[in-house]
């Protein structure tokens, strides 16, 4: 009886031990099934190491930098398929892969020019964001990004001298575009969702030299229109000189000013140099005016300048803080 009981349970242990190992297997098999059906998910970062050529005027800027990924299997390369969505051009390199103990560690070189939104009309106060934007080629349902917060970042170097970095993010969000791009697994009315990573590097204008540059020679013919009135309008030698003077002051400013919106890249906003030469032409017309009002009321010789220099001093006046009025706001603002 003894016996009989002990070949029992000598099966019944030898049945469940090959129950178990049939469940691990099962398991370990359908393991890698179930993580092919879900998303992967991979670990993304970038280190920039350059930004250059920035070109208001055509709205660009050019960048170097490193990107890496850190997935979990090497069936997926989210560097291979990368897509850079404000890129007008990029150009990829050193592309590798290394297994590691987390997965697959991969990274590449990217140079190329993005699009930005430059806003100049504050200039030499102005602030910028340079983005950089990345995405997978494919939907939620197959990839997601998860962002390397811990290693993104820049070099010290990574900005021209004339700017300055004020700060640094890289930052993840979920774009929707308005079509399945002819994928039958999505439904048309829902749309395409996608994983987007955007590098955002915030920076100051730090030198001052190019506004003065822009900007001086509209106060330098300023200072001429006050230096007119030096002489009293008792001729008509002087009036003509005047009126000489004023016309070619006021064909200086225009030109300076077309010129000066080309070199800030900002042809059709109202900048604030724009405005500064705007106070400059008014305030020049306005000298123009008093030469004649005097003029007139005076019948040719003007026997009381006392009251000419009382209007030229109240329109100096105007014109400093009108000029106050404008830069003040922009420079707290910037």
């Amino acid at each position: 009886m003894s016996s009989a009981t002990n070949r029992v349970g000598c099966w019944v242990w030898r049945v469940c031990a090959a129950l178990c190992v049939a469940v691990a297997a099962v398991a370990v098999v359908a393991a890698p099934v179930a993580q092919a059906d879900g998303p992967v998910t991979c670990k993304v970062g970038a280190y920039v190491m350059d930004t250059y050529d920035f070109s208001p005027a055509g709205g660009s800027f050019r960048a170097d930098l490193w990107v890496w990924s850190l997935c979990p299997d090497e069936g997926h390369d989210p560097l291979e398929v990368m897509e850079f969505t404000n890129a007008n051009k990029v150009e990829k390199s050193l592309h590798a892969t290394t297994p590691v103990d987390e997965g697959v560690w991969g990274y590449m070189k990217v140079v190329g020019s993005f699009r930005v939104d430059w806003d100049t009309r504050a200039f030499p106060f102005d602030r910028h964001r340079l983005v950089i934007a990345m995405e997978p080629t494919d939907d939620i349902s197959d990839s997601r990004y998860v962002a390397d917060k811990e290693n993104t970042t820049y070099d010290l170097d990574a900005i021209p001298e004339e700017w300055q970095i004020v700060s640094f993010r890289i930052v993840k969000s979920r774009h929707t575009y308005r079509t399945t791009f002819g994928d039958p697994a999505l439904k048309p009315e829902k749309g395409s969702t996608y994983d987007r990573l955007e590098l955002q590097m915030d920076i100051a204008r730090a030198e001052y030299n190019s506004f003065i540059k822009l900007t001086g020679p509209v106060y330098v013919a300023s200072m001429i229109t006050l230096v007119i009135f030096v002489l009293v309008l008792d001729s008509a030698e002087v009036m003509l000189g005047r009126l000489s003077l004023l016309g070619a002051v006021l064909f200086a400013i225009v030109v300076n000013m077309q010129q000066s919106s080309t070199t800030i890249g900002a042809e059709t906003a109202l900048t604030l140099t724009d405005k500064i030469h705007i106070l400059g032409l008014v305030f020049t017309i306005i000298m123009l005016g008093i030469t004649i009002i005097t003029w007139t009321t005076s019948g040719g010789s003007d026997r009381n300048p006392s009251r000419e220099r009382r209007r030229v001093i109240i329109a100096a006046v105007m014109y400093v803080l009108s000029n106050l009025a404008v830069i003040l706001p922009a420079a707290i603002s910037g």
